[in-house]
């Protein structure tokens, strides 16, 4: 098992990898669930807004020899 840079990852795990770690501030997301951005604004979210594909280019991803996502790990790692 390794960790792997989101852009890395083959297009179809990408797309995995953004449905399954849903809870990120992007402006994707931020479009598509408007009550969770206001919510995480109301609490103090304060880092900057950047896009899916900036998202994947920043973040890494434990996945398995297979190239598929780690089943046991539930958290990724992005660096801001």
């Amino acid at each position: 098992m390794k960790q792997v840079r989101g852009t890395d990852l083959r297009f179809d795990v990408q797309r995995e990898a953004l449905a399954r770690f849903v809870h990120r501030m992007t402006r994707e997301t931020v479009a598509r669930f408007p009550d969770f951005a206001a919510y995480m604004f109301r609490n103090g979210y304060r880092m900057p807004i950047v896009s899916d594909r900036e998202w994947l280019e920043r973040t890494l991803f434990w996945v398995r020899d297979d190239g598929r996502l780690s089943n046991r790990h539930r958290y990724c790692q992005t660096d801001r």
